[in-house]
């Protein structure tokens, strides 16, 4: 099997939470990249590198590259260039190559996942804007000149209309929830966001924010965040009730760190998580061209010495089989596994032992992964990060 590098394990240590619960801590931007061409939509593969979209030099939307960046130092590097313009979504497929729009050429196309390649797979959408892709491999793209959602399968044939027409309007982001089945859309004009039941095929507005504009939307827990570009500003969305409320930015279209209370971003675009939502990244504007900015402690999450030992987890990396050891009291009634980009996976029956749980894992890809174990009779989520080489 292929080995992580130990720069991947380096990454790890970085955001290597053994377990976690929620306490309020100071929130805090920083500077990871200060001037490259990335200012748009975000991906992040398995191995924690970030993929960030050129719009275009002084937003002019004719951008056509794609820059890899490393979480760890910032270095970048071109990935992917000379694509349909304007590059816009951006997702990753379940083979590991990577999906990106072409706004302006209306296409979808899939670079190779090692950026050596790329190939037109979907042509023909009006405005081709922000991408999901669903546990079965199935691609949904926004349509933002005709108010559609499009369905394909994982060949780029067409499917279907998931949704049409209002309330969907001028659809910019999109975010898939695996769990209930459920697509949201983000509409840029005015400011709401959109629910689609695919199973009832229903549509319906979940919750509106008090700007237009908004772009992008990601999922992490139960909470969407979303930007919005034209107002320099990042909002995010309790899933349980829909409520929206401002997270960061003042309006201002300045790139000050500090506090996230007084820190300022110049539209900012794009937005992806490595760890499920505790750190946020958000490629903006800045001087003409794009910039990387680090939003540290969004959850909160702080060590629970207690917890820890009582359970522990290993090994660290692992290959196939992929242990919990627990002695506490309490029962362990859910295990669950994600990858970075929050996607929920699929794994074997774990089999439950006597003094803990064990799971094979034989059947994900190399990469960094999340384990959140739920506790009964507590609302205890513990989340545990590991290396699956």
């Amino acid at each position: 099997m292929k080995t992580i590098t130990l720069n991947i394990k380096c990454i790890l240590l970085l955001i290597l939470i053994s377990t976690l619960t929620q306490q309020l801590q100071g929130q805090t931007v920083t500077t990871l990249v200060e001037a490259f061409p990335g200012d748009g939509e975000i991906s992040i593969d398995n191995e924690g590198f970030i993929y960030v979209n050129d719009s275009g030099e002084n937003g002019n939307l004719d951008g056509k590259s794609v820059w890899k960046v490393d979480p760890q130092n910032g270095s970048f590097s071109m990935f992917r260039d000379n694509l349909p313009i304007w590059v816009v979504g951006s997702m990753f497929d379940l083979s590991g190559n990577l999906l990106v729009t072409g706004w302006q050429a209306g296409t979808v196309s899939r670079i190779s996942s090692d950026g050596s390649s790329d190939s037109i797979i979907i042509s023909g959408v009006n405005g081709a804007g922000s991408l999901e892709v669903d546990e079965l491999g199935n691609i949904y793209v926004v349509e933002y000149i005709l108010n559609n959602v499009k369905k394909y399968d994982s060949n780029g044939v067409f499917v279907e209309n998931i949704a049409s027409g209002s309330p969907v309007v001028n659809p910019a982001g999109l975010a898939y929830v695996q769990a209930t089945g459920k697509m949201y859309v983000s509409n840029w004009t005015n400011g709401n966001i959109i629910e689609i039941d695919m199973i009832n095929n229903t549509s319906s507005i979940f919750a509106t924010i008090d700007t237009p504009n908004v772009g992008p939307i990601k999922i992490y827990g139960n909470y969407m965040y979303a930007t919005s570009p034209g107002y320099h500003r990042i909002y995010v969305i309790d899933m349980l009730t829909g409520e929206s409320e401002l997270f960061a930015g003042t309006g201002t279209p300045t790139n000050v760190d500090g506090d996230i209370s007084t820190a300022t971003f110049n539209t900012p675009t794009g937005i992806g998580s490595p760890d499920n939502g505790n750190t946020l990244y958000i490629a903006e504007m800045f001087q003409g061209t794009g910039r990387l900015r680090v939003i540290e402690d969004v959850l909160g999450y702080q060590d629970n010495s207690d917890f820890e030992k009582k359970a522990k987890l290993f090994p660290n990396p692992g290959n196939d089989q992929l242990r919990l050891n627990y002695h506490g009291n309490e029962k362990i009634t859910e295990t669950t596994f994600y990858d970075v980009q929050g996607r929920k996976m699929n794994i074997p029956t774990p089999i439950v032992l006597s003094n803990g749980i064990e799971f094979n894992i034989e059947g994900i890809k190399p990469g960094i992964y999340f384990l959140k174990v739920r506790l009964d009779n507590t609302t205890t989520v513990v989340t545990y990060s590991f290396i699956k080489e």
